[in-house]
């Protein structure tokens, strides 16, 4: 693979160069049932750490969309860092 899913390759293919695909269209219900997923958005904020901190206390992940600006405040590098190391998802 070349590392980039684009919209020509196969799920076959493209599972080889950034993990499995998902189908196209809107997904209403996740693989797993009882599963859900957890989104964050307009972050990091002055909030986030205590959200980090009851994620970790329940062992969950969520997926964190960022905010260039805020991305760039003095202490929210840290912070993102630490969702990336306990295992959450980033996305702008």
């Amino acid at each position: 693979g070349d590392g980039q899913c684009t919209g020509d390759e196969t799920c076959s293919a493209c599972a080889s160069d950034c993990g499995p695909c998902q189908p196209s269209g809107v997904s209403t219900q996740c693989v797993n049932a009882g599963d859900f997923a957890l989104t964050f958005d307009d972050g990091p904020s002055s909030v986030t750490t205590q959200v980090l901190d009851a994620l970790q206390e329940k062992g969950a992940r969520a997926t964190f969309f960022v905010v260039g600006e805020q991305v760039r405040a003095p202490s929210m590098g840290a912070v993102l860092q630490r969702a990336i190391r306990e295992g959450h998802w980033i996305g702008s």
